[in-house]
């Protein structure tokens, strides 16, 4: 009689810690949409937990996923989530444990905790100190790498005479909503034993402007000028919204009152246009531009129009690209190209769209 007891205790206390486990107490995982900009590990923590009942203890799991391959699985030490929502960042739940696929996406994250283009699928869980789910979420997001911009002037290592310069960049590629994209730039002096990048980073800025919206920005008449003789490090940062995608070389410059020697000019390059709006770009012996390859083309698909003739020249020199933006040259040799005649460059994408830029050569 007393085994039959006890045998009806245990079998109730197994059913009820059973019951228990089946109904436990739930949260609400939300998780918070992120720019596809450079999507970062660290940025999958960007939840918000509602917690209807008594404060609870959880460990967070997040599981990435591309179709069905997972790449990469995060988990958080233990945390407290008491009642109410509450909203999770990287910084709350530092430290975490991370293991990694072998595969070339999982790698890739393993190295620079970078996604690369695509689409992939993450889910978050919390569990209770019991091992079961209280609470999960999933949500697919795109990610989305940018070549970073790049500087255009003043050149790096230029002489300038100019108290208050123009500073102008390219923006990054795949080309951004203009609503969505804005610059940071600054500029510091470089001091002697420090590298352009120390410089820029930690000296106090001669010239910074956040929340730029267009390319190119005038040093303010209103601000005091570079100083003579002194060697000057400057930067530009991308952002999309708050969340900063890439940013440029750290160029440099030095400011001379009255130079010894010739300063240093450098052409602003020309962009290729998708339409002819009959200004031209005078050059000599090398016509220099800038090309943007959005695809994975390796060489530049051109050919040469005479504007008088309106027939193609029968020249050609490989020019080799890369992904992004490229700043080209190429040669113009006197037996191919007359002086005072006017020429288009076209030049023809893989989906074969067609940028050109008409050049006069002047001597």
């Amino acid at each position: 009689m007393k085994d039959s007891y006890i045998r009806g205790v245990t079998g109730l206390a197994v059913f009820l810690l059973c019951w228990a486990s089946g109904f436990a107490q739930q949260v609400i995982v939300n998780i918070l949409p992120v720019p596809p900009a450079n999507y970062t590990l660290d940025k999958i923590w960007n939840i918000q937990v509602v917690n209807p009942g008594a404060a609870v203890d959880v460990t967070l799991e997040a599981e990435i996923r591309n179709n069905l391959e997972l790449l990469v699985s995060v988990k958080t030490s233990k945390i407290t989530l008491p009642a109410g929502a509450r909203m999770l960042r990287y910084s709350d739940l530092a430290p975490f444990q991370t293991s990694y696929s072998s595969s070339e996406d999982g790698q890739r994250i393993y190295r620079n905790g970078t996604f690369g283009y695509g689409s992939f699928v993450l889910c978050v869980k919390a569990i209770n100190v019991n091992g079961a789910i209280v609470g999960e979420a999933c949500q697919e997001f795109a990610a989305q790498t940018y070549t970073p911009p790049m500087l255009v002037y003043p050149a790096d290592g230029s002489v300038l005479d100019d108290y208050h310069p123009m500073f102008i960049w390219i923006g990054p590629t795949p080309i951004i909503r203009a609503d969505d994209l804005s610059y940071n730039i600054r500029v510091a002096e470089k001091r002697e034993g420090q590298t352009p990048q120390e410089a820029v980073e930690t000296n106090v800025a001669s010239f910074e402007e956040q929340g730029l919206k267009k390319a190119f920005i005038k040093h303010p008449t209103t601000q005091e000028p570079f100083e003579d003789l002194k060697t000057y490090a400057w930067r530009v940062e991308a952002f999309v919204g708050s969340n900063k995608i890439a940013e440029t070389e750290t160029w440099t410059f030095r400011y001379e009152k009255n130079p010894k020697l010739p300063v240093t000019t450098t052409a602003i390059y020309p962009l290729l246009k998708n339409q002819d709006d009959q200004a031209f770009v005078p050059v000599s012996d090398t016509l220099k531009f800038v090309y943007r390859n959005l695809y994975q083309a390796t060489t530049l698909d051109y050919h040469i129009i005479d504007i008088e003739t309106k027939k193609p020249l029968d020249y050609k020199y490989e020019l080799q690209i890369a992904s992004g933006n490229n700043v080209l040259a190429l040669p113009l040799p006197s037996k191919d190209f007359q002086i005072g005649k006017t020429y288009r460059l076209e030049v023809r994408n893989q989906k074969k769209d067609k940028y050109m830029l008409v050049f006069r050569k002047l001597k």
